[in-house]
């Protein structure tokens, strides 16, 4: 009787370690299926984190060498340079376009 028993619930335990043993292997397989579409979610949104980036970098150029033509024209301004200045007068082509909204706002003669 007492080995039957034992027999018995060796049996009942293999089967629970077979059963316990195919539960886990699902629940890893699907562990790792979902890490897997994770790291590529991630790593696109990385990717379109860097093109954004780049594409803000541009623009932020493009405005600094605007800022860098309207401050340089305002200094040669204030410092009084030559309308007759070949390089006074190219700023003040490149900066024509920039500053014309502002034209009206202030009452002087160019």
């Amino acid at each position: 009787m007492r080995r039957e028993t034992q027999e018995e619930i060796s049996q009942h335990a293999q089967q629970s370690d077979e059963q316990h043993y195919a539960e886990t292997a699902a629940i890893g397989a699907h562990l790792k299926e979902k890490a897997i579409r994770e790291v590529v979610r991630t790593e696109a949104a990385i990717d379109r984190g860097r093109a954004a980036a780049r594409v803000s970098q541009v623009v932020d150029y493009v405005f600094y060498v605007i800022y860098a033509l309207i401050g340089l024209e305002i200094l040669l301004e204030l410092l009084g340079a030559r309308e007759t200045n070949a390089f006074k007068n190219f700023i003040d082509a490149l900066t024509a376009p920039l500053l014309l909204p502002f034209n009206r706002l202030m009452p002087f003669n160019r």
